[in-house]
C-alpha cells in the first residue's frame, strides 16, 4: 500500500495586514497532491515547521495544534477507510471527507 503524507505548510508568502499568514494541509499520495486551508491563521514566527506545531506565544496556541492534530487524524482515518474499500484511492477523495 502506498504511504500517505499529511503535512502542514504556512504561506509566508501571503502575510495579512495583521502578521498573520494561514495553515494550509497538504495531502501527497502516489505523487497526487492536494491542499486546502485549515481555516487557522498564525504569526509565522510562531510556527514550527519540522515539528508541525504552534508554539507560545501565539494566542490559543494549544487549540490551534489540537485542531491541526484532528484534521491529521481525520485524514488518516479516511485513508484506511478508503483504504479498506478500495485498492486504489487518489488524494482528492481524501481530502473531501475533511472539507466536507
Amino acid at each position: 500500500m502506498i504511504k500517505l503524507n499529511i503535512l502542514i505548510v504556512i504561506t509566508s508568502s501571503r502575510i495579512r495586514r495583521d502578521n498573520k499568514a494561514s495553515l494550509i494541509c497538504r495531502i501527497t499520495y502516489d505523487k497526487s497532491r492536494k491542499q486546502f486551508s485549515t481555516g487557522l491563521f498564525i504569526n509565522p514566527k510562531h510556527w514550527n515547521s519540522k515539528q508541525q506545531y504552534v508554539e507560545l506565544p501565539e494566542p490559543d496556541a494549544e487549540l490551534k495544534n489540537t485542531q491541526l492534530s484532528l484534521i491529521k487524524i481525520k485524514l488518516s482515518q479516511a485513508y484506511n477507510y478508503l483504504g479498506h474499500l478500495y485498492k486504489f484511492i487518489k488524494s482528492h477523495p481524501i481530502k473531501l471527507v475533511v472539507t466536507v
